[in-house]
C-alpha cells in the first residue's frame, strides 16, 4: 500500500448499517428516519474511509480531486451516491478521493490537507471546515480506552494484556507483526487512531483563534478550494467576521449556503444540498486532467 499513514485503522473493511446520529435511537427526527426511502449502509475500504478503493500509483492519485472533512463529507444519513464528493465525481466525470471522518475537528481537517499536499500534491483538494468549535483536546485516558477496545477484538487469547498505549512497546515482535500482517494496525499508532475530542472548556476567541491558524496552515496551497458546513458561522455569532477571515487568506472559497433538504439523521444534508454545493464548487475547480472514475 502506498502512503500506508493515510488511513483510519478502526474502520478499515467495516460494513455497518448505522452510524453515529444516523440510527433511530439517535436521530434528531424519528418520524423523518422511519418514512426515509432509500437504503443506507457504511462500507468502508482498506484504508478505513467511505469510498471505493483508491487508486494504485500516485500518477492517479494526482489526478484525483480530493475531499476533506467532517460528517458531513463521509456523508451521514446519505446513500453513498448522494454525498457530495460522490455527486462532484458524477458531474464532472472525474474521480474523487474521500478523506474525511466523523467528527473531524477542524486541526485534523488541517494537518491531513496538508500531509496530502506534500505527499501527493493533486491537482485539486476541496477543503470543507466543521463547525469553528471544533479543536482538539487529547485526552490520555481516553486514548488509551481507545486502544483498549481495539486490542480487544483483536487479542488472541495467548497474548499479554496490554491496557495502555504505553504497553505496547512491551508487546512481543511476532504479536505486533501479526496485528500488522492480519489487522493491518501499523505501529507506532497514529493520532487519528485514538481518540480526540472537542475541547469545552475553550472560549468563543480561543476557538476563533484556533480556527484561523487551521486557515493559515492551508494558507499558502493554490491547489485548495475552501468550503464550509451549512450554518458555519451563524451571522448573529460574528460569522461575518469567520467569512471576512477567510476570504482575506485563501484565493478560492465559497461562501454560505442554503441546506435544502435532510440526511436520514435529520441533521446532516442530502442529494439537494450536495448538487447544489457542488454547483458552487465546479467553477473554482476547473480540473485539466480526468483521471478515469
Amino acid at each position: 500500500m502506498i502512503l500506508p499513514n493515510l488511513r483510519l485503522t478502526n474502520r478499515a473493511h467495516q460494513v455497518r448499517l448505522y452510524s453515529g446520529i444516523d440510527s433511530r435511537e439517535h436521530c434528531l427526527d424519528p418520524k423523518h428516519f422511519g418514512s426515509y426511502a432509500d437504503a443506507i449502509d457504511y462500507r468502508y475500504n482498506s484504508r478505513g474511509f467511505r469510498d471505493r478503493e483508491w487508486p494504485q500509483s500516485f500518477d492517479h492519485m494526482r489526478q484525483c480531486i480530493w475531499c476533506v472533512g467532517d460528517s458531513f463529507t463521509v456523508g451521514i444519513g446519505q446513500p453513498f451516491d448522494n454525498i457530495w464528493p460522490k455527486v462532484l465525481e458524477q458531474t464532472l466525470g472525474q474521480r474523487t478521493i474521500n478523506f474525511s471522518m466523523d467528527g473531524a475537528s477542524n486541526n485534523w481537517i488541517a494537518r491531513r490537507t496538508k500531509e496530502i499536499c506534500e505527499s501527493v500534491d493533486p491537482q485539486h483538494v476541496i477543503v470543507m471546515w466543521s463547525y469553528v468549535e471544533r479543536r482538539e483536546h487529547y485526552q490520555q485516558d481516553l486514548a488509551d480506552a481507545a486502544w483498549q477496545k481495539i486490542y480487544d477484538n483483536i487479542r488472541d487469547p495467548s497474548w499479554p494484556l496490554c491496557p495502555t498505549i504505553s504497553d505496547i512497546a512491551q508487546l512481543p515482535v511476532n504479536i505486533l507483526k501479526e496485528i500488522t500482517a492480519v489487522h493491518g494496525i501499523q505501529f507506532p499508532l497514529q493520532f487519528d487512531d485514538l481518540m480526540i475530542v472537542q475541547d469545552s472548556r475553550a472560549n468563543h476567541e480561543q476557538n476563533f483563534a484556533n480556527w484561523c491558524a487551521c486557515v493559515d496552515q492551508l494558507s499558502g496551497y493554490d491547489n485548495i478550494t475552501h468550503a464550509v458546513i451549512p450554518k458555519f458561522a451563524d451571522p448573529t455569532d460574528c460569522g461575518d467576521t469567520y467569512w471576512d477571515y477567510l476570504a482575506t487568506r485563501v484565493t478560492k472559497c465559497i461562501k454560505r449556503y442554503q441546506q435544502l433538504d435532510w440526511a436520514r439523521d435529520g441533521h446532516h444534508f442530502d442529494i439537494l444540498t450536495a448538487r447544489h454545493l457542488v454547483d458552487q464548487l465546479i467553477p473554482l475547480i476547473q480540473p485539466k486532467t480526468v483521471a478515469r472514475v
